[in-house]
């Protein structure tokens, strides 16, 4: 529904976060951001909800860079996980964290990036990983 009914989508997850109290919720457990309005909901829903840390793992760098360009720094409770894959060139000029998969046995990390386990839940509990990295971080992580 994100697609072709947006307002209904986001009015969903603002309806959920208020229903549930959640502390946590990822974006895209499968899919990306479809564009500047799309993400510029993301960010109003993360202001709307101070309380609950955002995740999402994108490979629209010029999207998200568009955003910063024009509005500055991103809400802290959204945490914006740039993707990246050996070839691709990454357009990174704030230097956000980011998560690279390890594809037979190559990967494009930097050195020193640490291993995901692969639980969002677990790392979120335990106040690490994703949920904790800072600028110019990385993980990598096995390819699914």
């Amino acid at each position: 529904i994100c697609k072709h009914e947006r307002e209904r989508y986001f009015t969903e997850i603002d309806e959920y976060l208020v229903k549930h109290l959640r502390p946590a919720f990822r974006f895209h457990i499968g899919g990306d951001i479809k564009d500047d309005d799309y993400f510029a909901r993301m960010v109003e829903l993360s202001r709307k909800h101070s309380k609950v840390d955002f995740l999402v793992f994108t490979k629209m760098f010029h999207i998200v860079n568009g955003w910063i360009d024009t509005n500055g720094d991103l809400p802290p409770n959204l945490h914006v996980i740039f993707s990246g894959w050996i070839g691709l060139k990454m357009d990174n000029p704030y230097n956000l964290p980011t998560a690279h998969p390890i594809i037979n046995g190559v990967t494009s990390a930097p050195d020193g990036a640490k291993y995901c386990t692969g639980n969002c839940t677990e790392c979120y509990k335990e106040e690490r990983m994703c949920w904790t990295m800072g600028k110019g971080e990385s993980i990598l992580f096995a390819a699914h």
